[in-house]
């Protein structure tokens, strides 16, 4: 017997405030459009972040700003949607909502 596995793909990208300048730290979150489970939190050190090992197809990735201090964690941006393609990085850009 053999098995074919599909190939993943990969999401790279920026997490950017609202004004446009890259955050110093984020958690970042995908999930399949149509489904209601996200991915584990991932870092996004500087704004940068990879998602790995993503099923093909659309996928809407969000992110949280991470500040230190009161307050804590900020709320999560607005979901923006990727097209992930087997065996490719594509490359996004995620915003924080404006405070």
């Amino acid at each position: 017997g053999r098995v074919d596995m599909e190939q993943a793909g990969r999401i790279r990208g920026k997490v950017l405030t609202a004004d446009g300048k890259p955050v110093r730290m984020a958690l970042v979150q995908s999930r399949p459009v149509g489904s209601e489970t996200n991915t584990e939190p991932q870092p996004a050190m500087g704004g940068a972040f990879t998602l790995d090992a993503l099923v093909p197809g659309r996928h809407l990735v969000k992110a949280q700003e991470m500040t230190m201090g009161p307050g804590g964690p900020g709320a999560f941006g607005p979901e923006t949607e990727v097209e992930v393609k087997a065996g490719e990085t594509v490359t996004a850009e995620v915003r924080l909502p404006a405070k």
